[in-house]
C-alpha cells in the first residue's frame, strides 16, 4: 500500500505521536488523497490558537517543541480537514466516542459491523496495569478528571457490551477485554497466534 492509496484518516486526538506522520519532511501532505478527521475541539486548542500546556509534567523547551510538532504535523492539512464532534459517525462503520480529559477533544472509535465492534480506546489509558485497575490520573491527561470519567464511561461500556478492545499504548498486541471486578476493571488480554 502506498500513501496515495489511503482516502481517509481519523485522529482520535492532536498529540505528535498521533498526527506526527500527516506531513512529510518537506511540510506536503504524507497522504495526499485522503480526507483527514479531526476533532473540532482539539484543532481549536491546538491548532487555532496557543495551547496552555503549563500543568504538564514536562520542561518548557521540551513544551514548546511539543506545540510546534502538533502544529507544523498538522499544517499539511488544516484548511481541508474534516473537523468532527464526538458522537459523529464518520464514515460507515467508524462512530467517534467522547472521551475528553487528556486532549479536550479526544474520541475513542468504535469500529461495527453488524454485531461485531472493537473499541479502540485511543489514549484513554496507556497502560493496563497503570489505567485499568487503578483511578491512577497520570501526568499526560490535560484534564485528569475528565480523563477518569471518560475512561471509567468507556471501560462501562466496553464490559457491559462484551466489546473487544484495542489501546493504542498497550503491550503487544494491544487487544483484549475489559472486565468488572468489585472495585473496578481488569484487563484480558486477547489470546493471538501467528498464521502467517
Amino acid at each position: 500500500m502506498q500513501p496515495e492509496h489511503v482516502d481517509a484518516i481519523v485522529i482520535t486526538h492532536t498529540h505528535p505521536d498521533h498526527v506526527g506522520n500527516l506531513s512529510r519532511a518537506d511540510g506536503s501532505s504524507a497522504f495526499p488523497k485522503a480526507t483527514v478527521y479531526i476533532p473540532e475541539d482539539d484543532f481549536a486548542f491546538f491548532i487555532r490558537n496557543e495551547p496552555d500546556l503549563s500543568r504538564l509534567p514536562m520542561p518548557e523547551d521540551f513544551r514548546r517543541a511539543f506545540i510546534a510538532n502538533i502544529k507544523r504535523s498538522v499544517a499539511p492539512v488544516a484548511k481541508s480537514a474534516v473537523l468532527y464532534r464526538p458522537g459523529s459517525e464518520l464514515l460507515p462503520g467508524i462512530t467517534t466516542i467522547a472521551a475528553g480529559g487528556h486532549t479536550p477533544g479526544m474520541s475513542a472509535i468504535l469500529v461495527h459491523s453488524g454485531a461485531q465492534a472493537l473499541l479502540i480506546t485511543s489514549d484513554a489509558a496507556y497502560s493496563p496495569l497503570l489505567n485499568i485497575d487503578n483511578a491512577w490520573r497520570p501526568g499526560p491527561d490535560l484534564d485528569p478528571d475528565s480523563a477518569l470519567q471518560s475512561r471509567r464511561r468507556l471501560f462501562d461500556r466496553a464490559a457491559t457490551d462484551r466489546i473487544p478492545v484495542l489501546g493504542f499504548h498497550f503491550p503487544f498486541p494491544g487487544i483484549g477485554n475489559i472486565r468488572k471486578t468489585d472495585n473496578g476493571y481488569r484487563w484480558v488480554t486477547a489470546s493471538w497466534r501467528f498464521d502467517g
